[in-house]
């Protein structure tokens, strides 16, 4: 919506209508244990994770670079990247040249998306560009996993700072770093942000809620037409 105003369609109505997810999809997800002996994940060892195309605007290559920074904190830190991408070979060869190629683990596009976002301590979207929304971090949420993602448009609607996660600037290895590290470092705070996080998804941002929004925004239209 911003993004469209910006643009100079100030003359026609904007109505934002959020993503949502369904609730029951997530009662279904497999035991954390099975997924981390599948991944060959130690039960108590740290994971983050991103789901995003490997694409430029999706900011993997700050989060490599922040994890070369957690490396000597953090040396059994894993980082599972899902999604495919034509970045792929790139990101393969940064990993290697920044020495934490024994940390980041390529899964692809996985349909079973879920059961891996479940078993992470939390969810990183450092993005550089327009996102719409940001619907992992909604996914996330609703198994309580909060998130740290750049503070763009959009996205700072689906996470709110300080509270269900954290935002940072954009381009910023040292600032995303430092807020992997303070989440890692507090379990409590990272649960009470998970939990937050969890309340405020089964609250605005399920299916239902965007189809009584959509229905809502429609009839609104039809009632301003109908009056014209």
């Amino acid at each position: 919506a911003r993004h469209l105003l910006a643009s100079g369609l100030n003359d026609v109505p904007v109505q934002v209508v959020h993503n949502g997810v369904l609730p029951e999809e997530f009662d279904q997800v497999r035991p954390p244990e099975e997924m981390r002996a599948e991944l060959e994940l130690a039960p108590d060892a740290p994971v983050i994770g991103i789901v995003a195309s490997l694409t430029k605007r999706k900011g993997h290559v700050y989060l490599f670079h922040a994890l070369q920074l957690l490396a000597d904190e953090w040396p059994h830190l894993t980082c599972l990247c899902l999604g495919d991408g034509p970045l792929l070979g790139r990101l393969t060869k940064l990993a290697r040249s920044l020495d934490i190629a024994d940390q980041v683990r390529f899964l692809g596009f996985r349909d079973d998306r879920l059961d891996v976002i479940q078993i992470c301590d939390l969810l990183v979207l450092p993005s550089t560009g327009i996102e719409g929304f940001g619907l992992c971090i909604i996914e996330a949420a609703m198994l309580g996993i909060p998130a740290i993602a750049s503070r763009l448009p959009g996205v700072d609607e689906a996470v709110l700072d300080g509270q269900t996660g954290l935002l940072v600037p954009p381009r910023d290895p040292e600032a995303l770093a430092q807020a992997i590290n303070r989440l890692l470092s507090d379990r409590t705070e990272r649960r009470q942000l998970g939990n937050k996080a969890r309340r405020r998804v089964r609250a605005e941002f399920t299916i239902d809620a965007m189809a009584k929004a959509t229905e809502a925004a429609y009839r609104r239209v039809l009632s301003r037409a109908a009056s014209a």
